[in-house]
């Protein structure tokens, strides 16, 4: 069929093309590319990225009517088992089978926990498109030299409009006076190992970004020194989060006067607008848009659509975790988390009114506008149980509802989106802004008589699979976060035991190591409503395995030219003479200009994987030229000066000198 000619060359072709584009799923269905795992917990034994990279190739997760639970489950099924991976398929099985029980609006669902579910035509076509590169690969090649120039052009535009474009400036440093140990950053980051080796720093990103933080506090407990609500504010020219923590967990007096688990709730949103540009790519420029406590109640009531939970009439405020005048939780009914969830039906023109109210009223009336929306609500039904890490804790589960994470809904001309309902965005809207939701949970670890002195935090938003994860019974064993955060308490206002002024985190991810401290601002009174603590945070991008699979994608550069300069090498050995010294001088030199950076992006350990062998062939190759030229071998003259390297270049490239 490709050997053919004319129109039935062309009819191959288009026979090819039409059979891929019906295997491919070329429907404009907008709800066709909705999968993604967006979740800061994943499955144990299952590649990190791997997993997710599969997810993402499902299709149909979400669909007119909402979160496809059902498909959800069949797809995270194939990929589980595509994994190949024994503890992947068993604790995915696990988390499956016990989701199949619980959630009773999943009792019609078909899936099978142990096998595959809904991606493989969409594979097949992808295969069937690829093997027509085979029929139109010269047609590409001669197309893409023609279009070099332009190409070229393109590039310095683009390079020139983001230089003049800039972006804003780095956040003033809340902490002057601190800055964290380089040398040991670069170790918590990976870039050297235990034995102080260098492995890499593929992303060649060397100065850690600065991220400016702060937080007050905003309730105290009415019998005892605690704070028991404050705010978060986090920001950079990437992003900025606001969010509201609550203390939900006492020790008794005796053992001292401090938080024993809080959880927080915030919101961070990007400082880039996107939209598809003319040839369908994704374009984003900066766009401030400052994150504070106004835009966090709006935002929360726009996602909610009206959704509340009771105890509180509106989860997300001020309103303390706390029943007045005792050390207890609220009462089983105010934060349960199988309380029914409720809906705003007469309230709820109100509550949209509230949402898009105009920022220059008080924070206090928006607030009272929004509670007096939620006196007309009425229950509607009982929402899924948050899993056991959840349970009796702060956010209460509606904030884990998977119907907050695919709605969008618009601020002015830009929708905001998520990364669970982007791909829908894209097709949905002209302009775009990502806001994602950020849900940690904290314990203490160690206290003292009027503070906490070691604490660990966890990030625990689930995202659009939550199904596998939204269950009362313990999961742990069977999960794995992506993000651990470890803090101490630095220095203590009148020495150890007492208040804690200054603290420092070490925060690790797959991705950034992350190092922050904070201290009690001058002049606010550190242990009251009001207080102000200011933060600095620094990052510095995680050296991921010499055999990660985008490090080993940053390989092949690296082995085609090696490659290449064997093949050189070979063809002096063939061309014989002054071509033997040509080659490996050629060789040794675009050896010693790839070494820094081999080194430099892929470490110490790479370069002995990959560069060093073929160091060992030219060096062997040297030394039997050297060999040659002493014994007299060849034409027996000496390779000096330009002739003698100009004989040796005809030779290997085929010419006659």
């Amino acid at each position: 069929c490709v050997g053919t000619m004319g129109l039935e060359h062309g009819a191959c072709a288009a026979l090819l093309i039409g059979c891929a584009l019906v295997l491919s799923g070329c429907s404009p269905d907008v709800y066709e590319e909705t999968c993604v795992w967006h979740s800061d917990l994943n499955i144990k034994g299952c590649d990190f990225y791997g997993f997710k990279s599969c997810v993402h190739h499902c299709t149909y997760c979400v669909t007119e009517s909402g979160p496809d639970e059902c498909g959800q489950l069949k797809c995270a099924a194939y990929c589980a088992q595509r994994n190949g991976d024994d503890d992947c398929r068993t604790n995915f099985k696990t988390l499956c089978d016990i989701a199949m029980q619980e959630q009773t609006d999943l009792s019609s669902c078909n899936v099978d926990c142990s096998v595959a579910g809904r991606s493989a035509p969409r594979s097949l076509g992808l295969l069937l498109l690829l093997s027509l590169t085979h029929i139109f690969l010269s047609d590409c090649i001669s197309q893409s030299l023609r279009s070099a120039k332009r190409l070229m052009l393109l590039c310095a535009l683009a390079a020139i409009g983001f230089t003049l474009h800039g972006c804003c400036e780095d956040p003033e440093h809340q902490l002057p006076d601190w800055d964290p140990d380089f040398e040991e950053f670069k170790t918590k980051a990976d870039w050297y190992d235990e034995n102080g080796i260098w492995r890499g720093n593929p992303t060649w990103r060397f100065t850690p970004e600065h991220e400016a933080e702060g937080y007050v506090c905003k309730t105290m407990h009415e019998t005892r020194p605690i704070c028991v609500v404050w705010t978060s504010n986090e920001w950079n020219c990437n992003e900025q989060d606001f969010g509201i923590c609550k203390c939900h967990s006492l020790p008794s007096e005796s053992e001292g006067n401090y938080c024993q688990a809080w959880g927080c709730h915030s919101l961070e949103a990007d400082q880039e607008v996107c939209h598809l540009d003319s040839e369908g790519n994704v374009a984003c420029s900066y766009e401030e848009f400052k994150m504070d406590e106004d835009k966090y109640y709006r935002l929360v009531s726009m996602q909610e659509s009206g959704v509340l939970t009771t105890g509180e009439n509106i989860w997300w405020s001020f309103s303390s975790a706390w029943n007045a005048g005792n050390n207890r939780l609220l009462s089983d009914d105010g934060n349960s988390t199988e309380g029914p969830l409720q809906a705003v039906v007469e309230g709820s023109a109100e509550m949209s009114r509230a949402a898009e109210a105009d920022t220059e009223g008080s924070h206090g009336t928006l607030r009272s506008r929004l509670s007096s929306a939620s006196s007309s609500s009425e229950a509607v039904g009982q929402p899924a149980p948050a899993r056991q890490l959840q349970a009796d804790a702060w956010p209460p589960a509606v904030a884990y509802n998977p119907a907050m994470r695919w709605r969008y809904f618009s601020w002015g001309d830009v929708c905001i989106a998520n990364g669970d309902n982007v791909a829908l965005v894209k097709v949905k809207c002209n302009r775009w802004r990502e806001v994602e939701t950020e849900i940690s949970q904290c314990f203490c670890k160690k206290g003292s008589s009027f503070a906490c002195t070691e604490w660990s935090c966890e990030e625990r938003d689930v995202g659009l699979f939550s199904v596998l994860f939204r269950t009362k019974q313990p999961i742990d064993q069977y999960t794995v976060g992506t993000e651990k955060e470890e803090y101490t308490c630095k220095k203590f206002d009148d020495g150890v035991g007492s208040k804690c002024v200054a603290w420092e985190g070490d925060i690790s991810s797959v991705e950034e190591a992350e190092w922050t401290r904070c201290e009690c601002a001058d002049g606010y009174s550190c242990h009251g409503v009001g207080a102000v603590w200011k933060c600095d945070e620094y990052e510095l991008p995680r050296t991921r395995d010499l055999f990660w699979h985008e490090n080993r994608a940053k390989w092949t550069p690296f082995i085609l030219i090696e490659i290449a300069m064997l093949v050189l090498l070979c063809q002096g050995f063939v061309g014989g003479g002054d071509a033997i010294g040509v080659a490996v001088c050629m060789g040794s030199c675009v050896g010693v200009i790839l070494f820094p950076f081999l080194l430099v992006t892929l470490g110490f350990y790479a370069f002995l994987l990959i560069g060093l062998p073929f160091w060992a062939i030219r060096c062997t190759c040297l030394g039997c030229a050297c060999c040659a030229a002493a014994c007299g071998r060849g034409d027996g003259e000496e390779m000096r000066g330009t002739g003698s390297f100009k004989r040796g270049l005809s030779a290997i490239i085929g010419r006659q000198s």
